[in-house]
């Protein structure tokens, strides 16, 4: 091969491991997740030899939306002018997030103006449940020492690497000539 191939085959090669990696961080943290739940560990930190990971909580949320923002202007021109941005009218951002914070309120799975009582029905009670813990490993010291000695591994074995990947897609493609489906 010409200098300009083995470039270009390290730097797809490199590509295809950087998939390789993130789809098996996927599964790591998976792999975490179900461990941690099954020991009743929902959040916190999990000291490592490679530094700290961390484990977050993701509860279930309900939340206010609008589902009509034109209903949303008509009542905001007659309740609340102020919310208004002209030329075009479109209620601005900052009144649209404070009037689903603080004066909308949710009464069972209705929305009503907590001031006048009305029932509003453009916007409606959103319900998210709750997710597995999310794993994160951050920035701690160790952490930036880990990886920095990772890049130097990649980069130093960049092309043996590149030499792997070929070698391995070489024999799948001939596993896959041999045993057709």
């Amino acid at each position: 091969m010409s200098a300009v191939t083995d470039a270009a085959t390290e730097y797809a090669a490199l590509n295809a491991i950087g998939a390789g990696i993130t789809e098996a961080q996927r599964a790591a943290a998976e792999k975490v997740v179900r461990f941690t739940q099954e020991n009743g560990i929902t959040k916190g930190t999990l000291d490592t030899p490679l530094g700290p990971v961390t484990l977050r909580e993701n509860k279930a949320t309900t939340s206010l939306v609008v589902t009509d923002p034109d209903a949303l202007l008509g009542w905001c021109e007659i309740n609340l002018p102020s919310a208004i941005i002209r030329p075009a009218p479109i209620v601005n951002e900052q009144s649209r997030r404070q009037l689903l914070e603080e004066r909308f309120v949710r009464v069972g799975d209705q929305v009503v103006d907590s001031q006048s009582g009305e029932v509003l029905p453009f916007v409606s009670v959103k319900h998210t449940a709750a997710t597995a813990p999310t794993v994160s490993y951050g920035a701690s010291e160790t952490q930036r020492e880990v990886k920095a000695a990772a890049a130097l591994v990649v980069k130093a074995r960049a092309a043996q690497l590149s030499g792997y990947v070929l070698e391995a897609h070489t024999m799948a493609k001939a596993i896959e000539e041999a045993f057709p489906e």
